[in-house]
C-alpha cells in the first residue's frame, strides 16, 4: 500500500486483528467468537445451560482493548429461531449456528411445523 492510498479493506481488517497500528479502525460487529479467542474461553462457557452475560461482556471488552474499535453492534438471532423449530449448536471453539432449519416442512402433508410439542392449527 502506497502512502496516501486508501487501504484494501480486507488487508486493513486483518492487519488490525494482528495488532498492527492503524489510523483507520474498521467497524467490527459483535463477533463474540473473536473475544472468546482473545481470552481463550470455550464457547459453551458463555452459551452454557445459562447464558453468561458477564463473561460475554468481558470477551467483547477484551477485543475492544486489543483493536481499539469505538462501536460494538450485535444481535443474536439463533435464540428466537429455536421457537420455530431450529436447533442451535454451540461448538467448543466456533460460532453458534442453527443445525436444523426453523420452519421446516412436514414431509407427510407439506405443512410448516415448529417444535413437536406445539399444537398444530388446522
Amino acid at each position: 500500500m502506497s502512502p496516501g492510498e486508501d487501504p484494501d479493506r480486507r488487508e486493513l481488517f486483518l492487519s488490525v486483528l494482528s495488532g498492527s497500528p492503524s489510523k483507520d479502525i474498521p467497524i467490527f460487529l459483535r463477533d463474540l467468537t473473536l473475544g472468546l479467542d482473545a481470552l481463550n474461553i470455550d464457547t459453551d462457557a458463555v452459551f452454557g445451560p445459562v447464558y453468561n452475560s458477564k463473561l460475554s461482556a468481558a470477551c467483547v471488552l477484551e477485543m475492544q482493548k486489543l483493536i481499539g474499535h469505538d462501536a460494538v453492534i450485535g444481535c443474536i438471532h439463533t435464540y428466537s429461531m429455536e421457537a420455530f423449530g431450529g436447533t442451535t449448536v454451540y461448538p467448543a471453539n466456533g460460532i453458534p449456528y442453527l443445525s436444523d432449519p426453523p420452519l421446516r416442512r412436514n414431509r407427510k402433508d407439506g405443512s410448516i411445523c415448529a417444535r413437536r410439542h406445539l399444537q398444530r392449527t388446522p
